[in-house]
């Protein structure tokens, strides 16, 4: 609950008060239930099946805890997913939340149900129904969970097999990052010494900042991309074509944007946009040398 309270904007101010406020609210709920669990526990039995009011009781603070735990993360999903502009897999994380959120309220409202039949006596089939799906649903969340906690120890597989999306935009990028490096290295700021032990993120990041650089020196010796090639094509010989009047000393001119170095929203983008030109870049390279031979200038 505290961990989809500070999803909140507002959390920073009230953070302090909600905290000690719910963890109060735990200690005395949790005394509650278990001074009311005593009865079915001198019974011998689930008290999930026991009649008597401390049933009632015992599930409707456990049912008050699921209900709101769910009201407040469905409300988080909800007001995130409507405030717009995000990711795929963001708005995906988003919804899968919000599943959990809808899924911990509906079964708050079946348990109170559940024990309000077994404390009467009454509804004896849904009461075995609801004691079978508890059991069942534990299973099930136990799996779901283990997803997440494993996601982690996936990733790190991945990181050692090099099959991560970083190492793999890293491979992608590193023709186009090394041409350019090669031309534009003297103009771009860059660490005294290397770290041999960087990880395949900070490299990747380091590698799409100095490709930005170098973007931002070459276009001063850039033309407008051609413009009847597809768009990834045309933006992968605008950057040759410019590499190439700097290696032959041409003078610089007036700067002309690369489309390629036009920022995006973030640097999730802008890799997408770099790993978009160097998958044309042996294309590109040899689109600017062809046409050189047409043009008789070898």
């Amino acid at each position: 609950m505290l961990l989809a309270l500070s999803w909140s904007e507002t959390w920073p101010d009230r953070a302090v008060r909600t905290r000690r406020m719910v963890w109060v609210a735990v200690y005395l709920s949790a005394a509650v239930m278990l001074s009311a669990g005593t009865h079915a526990r001198n019974l011998g039995q689930y008290i999930d099946r026991t009649e008597g009011w401390q049933t009632v009781l015992y599930f409707a603070l456990f049912s008050a805890w699921c209900a709101a735990t769910g009201v407040v993360i469905t409300w988080a999903s909800i007001r995130d997913v409507r405030a717009g502009d995000l990711r795929p897999s963001h708005r995906l994380t988003y919804v899968l939340i919000l599943v959990v959120g809808v899924w911990a309220i509906e079964e708050a409202i079946s348990i109170l149900v559940s024990a309000v039949c077994a404390a009467t006596g009454i509804g004896r089939a849904f009461v075995d129904f609801r004691f079978a799906a508890n059991e069942r649903n534990f299973i099930y969340l136990l799996l779901l969970g283990a997803i997440p906690a494993s996601a982690q120890v996936m990733v790190e597989i991945a990181r050692r097999l090099r099959m991560d999306p970083a190492s793999r935009a890293v491979r992608h990028l590193t023709p186009l990052w090394m041409a350019l490096m090669t031309v534009c290295a003297a103009e771009i700021p860059r660490p005294s010494q290397q770290d041999p032990a960087v990880g395949p993120e900070r490299r990747l990041h380091r590698m799409t900042v100095e490709i930005r650089d170098c973007l931002l020196v070459l276009g001063r010796y850039s033309e407008q991309p051609p413009d009847d090639l597809p768009e990834a094509l045309a933006e992968a010989v605008q950057i040759v074509q410019a590499l190439r009047r700097k290696t032959s000393g041409a003078t610089p001119g007036r700067h002309v944007r690369l489309h390629a170095s036009a920022p995006g929203r973030d640097i999730v983008d802008e890799r997408r946009t770099l790993r978009s030109i160097a998958a044309h870049w042996d294309e590109a390279s040899a689109h600017v040398d062809g046409a050189g031979l047409l043009d008789g200038a070898r």
